[in-house]
C-alpha cells in the first residue's frame, strides 16, 4: 500500500463529493434530524402531566430508574440510540455505491487506472472516501444527542448515552461497521453495470450490517468482543478480494 497514492485518490474523492450537494445535504440530514428529534422528543415527554409520564412509563415497561420521567426518557432514548447506531451501516453505502460505476459511465475511471496507482491503493481511497465522513456523522449524532439530553432532560438522562457498551460500540462497532459497508460498496459499484443496478444490489449487502450495527444494545462485552474480531477479519478478507476482483484491464477496454 502506497500512503501518498491513497491520500491523493482520498483528496480526489472528497473533491468530488463536496461538489455533489444532493449526497451532502442527505448525510447531513440523518444526523442532525436524530439530534433535533431527540431534543423534541425529551421536551415534549417532560411537558406532560406527571400521572400521564407514569400511565406511559409503565405500559411501555420502562422502569428500573430514579423516577417514571426518567426511566421514560431511558426507553425513548434506546430507540434512537438504535437509530444513530445504523447510520454507518447506511451511510457508506450511500456514497460508495456510485464510486466506481458513476466513473465507469462517465469514462473518467480510464485516466485513474490508466496511472502507475495500484488497485489496492485506488479501492481503499475511495472506500475511505465513505468511511470517515460517515464515523465522524456518526460520532457527531451520537455526542450532539447526548448533549440534546442533557439541554432538556433531568440530570443523569444524558450520562445514560455514556455506558460502557455503547462507548465500546462506537468506538470500536462503528468504525468497523462503516468501514465493511464502504468496502462492499465499492465492491458493488465495480461490478454493477449501471447506477440503477448497484443500488439494487447495495439493498443486499447492508441488511445483514444493519443487524450487527445493533449489537451494543445487547450490554454484552463478550458479543462487541467476538463481532468486533469477526468484522475485522471480514474488512481485510473483503479488501484484499477486492483488489483481486477488480477487473482493471476489462474495465480499460470494455467500457470504451
Amino acid at each position: 500500500m502506497n500512503r501518498r497514492h491513497v491520500r491523493a485518490v482520498l483528496k480526489r474523492e472528497f473533491l468530488e463529493l463536496h461538489t455533489s450537494r444532493a449526497v451532502v445535504i442527505a448525510a447531513w440530514s440523518l444526523p442532525l434530524g436524530i439530534i433535533a428529534a431527540v431534543a423534541g422528543t425529551q421536551a415534549w415527554l417532560l411537558s406532560m402531566e406527571p400521572d400521564r409520564i407514569a400511565a406511559l412509563s409503565g405500559e411501555l415497561g420502562a422502569s428500573g430508574a430514579t423516577s417514571p420521567a426518567v426511566a421514560l426518557l431511558d426507553f425513548v432514548n434506546l430507540q434512537w440510540m438504535a437509530l444513530i447506531l445504523l447510520q454507518p451501516a447506511l451511510l457508506p453505502q450511500m456514497i460508495s455505491v456510485y464510486s466506481i460505476v458513476t466513473e465507469k459511465e462517465s469514462k473518467s475511471l480510464e485516466a485513474v487506472l490508466a496511472t502507475p496507482i495500484s488497485t489496492l491503493d485506488l479501492l481503499l481511497g475511495k472506500t475511505l472516501a465513505a468511511v470517515l465522513p460517515a464515523i465522524a456523522l456518526t460520532w457527531l449524532c451520537y455526542l450532539g444527542s447526548a448533549a440534546a439530553s442533557a439541554c432538556v432532560a433531568p440530570a443523569g438522562v444524558a450520562l445514560h448515552f455514556f455506558e460502557l457498551r455503547f462507548v465500546l460500540g462506537f468506538v470500536v462497532i462503528v468504525p468497523l461497521t462503516a468501514f465493511l459497508s464502504g468496502i462492499s460498496g465499492v465492491i458493488v459499484s465495480a461490478h454493477a453495470k449501471d447506477v440503477r443496478g448497484a443500488q439494487s444490489l447495495s439493498g443486499f449487502v447492508v441488511l445483514p450490517l444493519m443487524a450487527v450495527a445493533l449489537v451494543p444494545l445487547l450490554d454484552s462485552l463478550a458479543l462487541q468482543t467476538l463481532t468486533a474480531g469477526v468484522l475485522l477479519v471480514l474488512g481485510l478478507w473483503l479488501t484484499r478480494t477486492a483488489s483481486r476482483l477488480f477487473q482493471r484491464g476489462q474495465i480499460l477496454t470494455r467500457w470504451r
